[in-house]
């Protein structure tokens, strides 16, 4: 019997090494699948209150009773950990009482969320020095400029101070305009031809953090007006493709072809509202379709250039002054808290029929996305969250404890708040009738 020659012997023990690794990096996969499907279903199973008594057990509820609780018919979420996308998932019907079932591709609207991925947008476009951050945005708008006055007089208002809602301008958010309703343009609605009224700057720019979304639509006209490109189309360029935002989109109205993928916007009641969704005009500060999934590629890619990788989106000298805290704790599109390992950005958002909240920990690379389909989930999100919080270890977003006398007490204070405000609206009712009799 003839022995193996020496190369024969290499071979096979290479063979051997290499099928030793594969099974090694198997079995580390699995490990690794098998904590993230724990941590899944202990969020699942752990969403949290704001607020427990102090030394009594902390109650945990499933994000099933939850949902059904607060009126909420479907529910999305993206957790990251440690850098990447560890799960994703769906939960409910996109309409309630419906046949289809959120899945991870399914389109919400982020509402307010639409800012920090505008304000990638504009500084991409900074980047490369199509425009500066602290110019006076009325040398670059065509269509409509902000009106001048005292305030203007002592400084002008800027992309920085609108990003940072610290320019002085008006009008915090916006209602949105029912099916069937004629939209006006962005500029008609700075200019307070839609249904709120004329954006206008109400102190100095950069003495104040404001909360705008009115800055916000300016920013739009700006990009719409120096680019020559409708704002979906400039969004689409700088931030969604880059990223590899597929799904997402600034159009509004939402496109025929994508109504079947969109979750149906509802009321604290749970009933749908009317036409389905709404139609933000005032795109920049309103009018993303999006998902988790995607939101969390975008966050990932922040955190990416923040530790200093330059084949992000962004340049990390760029996402470092993004994430720096400003007036009222604001940065570049935004809020900004902690420092270090607890830095932490986030933002929610809350359109007719939507509520969602988003959060990144930049060091860490840490996160959560919670996007639902009805004004229920504006406590819904917060519950997701503590619970994310709570199963991965984080420093925030947890339940404060309080003595259970004072939560009495304070439930007992809404309690008659509510009835005497009852009280005395009955009161005038029965004067109104008393005086038509």
């Amino acid at each position: 019997m003839m022995r193996p020659t020496a190369p024969s012997s290499y071979l096979f023990a290479v063979i051997i090494g290499v099928l030793s690794l594969v099974a090694v990096v198997g079995m580390v996969r699995g490990q690794e699948q098998s904590g993230a499907l724990e941590r899944q279903r202990a969020v699942e199973a752990g969403l949290l209150p704001s607020v427990v008594a102090a030394g009594q057990p902390i109650p945990t509820w499933s994000i099933w009773d939850r949902m059904e609780h607060h009126r909420v018919p479907g529910v999305s979420i993206a957790v990251i950990n440690n850098g990447i996308l560890e799960w994703a998932k769906g939960y409910g019907l996109k309409q309630a009482h419906g046949s289809d079932s959120v899945s991870v591709s399914t389109l919400f609207q982020a509402a307010s969320i639409s800012k920090p991925v505008t304000a990638g947008a504009i500084l991409r476009l900074a980047e490369r020095g199509v425009l500066g951050l602290d110019v006076d945005v009325n040398e670059y708008l065509k269509s409509w400029k902000v009106p001048p006055n005292e305030y203007t007089a002592e400084s002008p208002v800027t992309l920085r101070g609108l990003l940072a809602h610290n320019a002085g301008v008006t009008v915090q958010g916006f209602p949105g305009y029912v099916a069937g309703e004629e939209v006006p343009t962005a500029v008609d609605v700075l200019a307070g031809r839609g249904n709120t009224d004329p954006v206008k700057v109400k102190s100095v720019p950069g003495e104040q953090c404001r909360y705008s979304g009115g800055g916000y639509t300016i920013a739009q006209v700006l990009l719409e007006d120096l680019t020559g490109e409708p704002f979906q189309a400039v969004m689409e360029a700088e931030v969604l493709g880059p990223v590899g935002m597929s799904e997402s989109t600034f159009e509004q109205p939402l496109p025929e072809r994508l109504a079947t993928v969109a979750a149906v916007g509802h009321g604290g009641d749970g009933v749908p509202i009317q036409g389905r969704w709404r139609t933000y005009p005032e795109q920049a500060a309103a009018g993303l379709w999006t998902t988790p999934t995607e939101l969390a590629q975008f966050l990932i890619g922040l955190r990416k250039a923040y530790l200093g990788q330059t084949d992000a989106v962004l340049e990390p000298a760029t996402v470092r002054e993004m994430l720096s805290s400003g007036l009222g704790e604001r940065g570049l599109g935004f809020n900004v808290a902690g420092t270090g390992d607890t830095l932490i950005i986030y933002h929610g958002g809350g359109n007719k029929g939507y509520r969602s909240f988003m959060i990144l920990y930049p060091v860490t690379g840490d996160g959560v996305i919670v996007m639902t389909n009805a004004e229920g989930g504006s406590e819904l999100r917060m519950e997701v969250v503590r619970a994310v919080s709570r199963v991965y270890g984080w420093p925030h977003f947890v339940p404060s404890v309080r003595n259970r006398v004072r939560i009495v007490l304070v439930v007992a204070g809404v309690v008659l708040i509510t009835l005497t405000v009852i009280a005395l609206t009955v009161r005038r009712i029965r004067d109104r009738q008393a005086l038509r009799a």
